[in-house]
């Protein structure tokens, strides 16, 4: 008998000026499509809530508090991301970032140890090829 759960993995990067121009390119792209989103709200909710007032006046509230919710969590994204982005900007060369956390399966069976199974794996990346992985305790 076996069963699967998830362990955490870290991700960090070495700092160079190529993951630099490229985490700071993706944001860029990201942030672009943000404006994009924002425009498109404003513009077709525009006129998706004026028809809707013509047919049904509760039908356009509802309306146009979704597209509110949907203005405001666009807009925490754009702060979150320009805030990264100065993050990213100030980082040193040759530094360890810390990029991300993710979940990765493991494969537990009778007789493991568990603190061997289910420690954190940290994973070291310089310029997309992965140079370390670590397991800790």
């Amino acid at each position: 008998m076996s069963l699967i759960l998830k362990r955490p993995v870290i991700v960090k990067h070495v700092v160079t000026e190529p993951f630099k121009q490229k985490t700071l390119a993706d944001i860029d792209g990201t942030l672009d499509q943000i404006e994009t989103n924002l425009a498109q709200i404003d513009f077709q909710g525009r006129q998706m809530v004026a028809e809707l007032e013509k047919e049904d006046r509760h039908q356009a509230t509802q309306m146009r508090e979704e597209l509110k919710r949907e203005r405001v969590r666009q807009e925490q994204m754009r702060i979150e991301l320009v805030a990264k982005k100065a993050q990213v900007e100030s980082l040193q060369l040759e530094t360890v970032f810390t990029s991300g956390s993710y979940d990765a399966p493991v494969q537990l069976e009778i007789g493991d140890t568990w603190s061997e199974k289910m420690s954190q794996i940290v994973i070291v990346v310089k310029d997309d090829t992965i140079i370390a992985m670590n397991v800790g305790t």
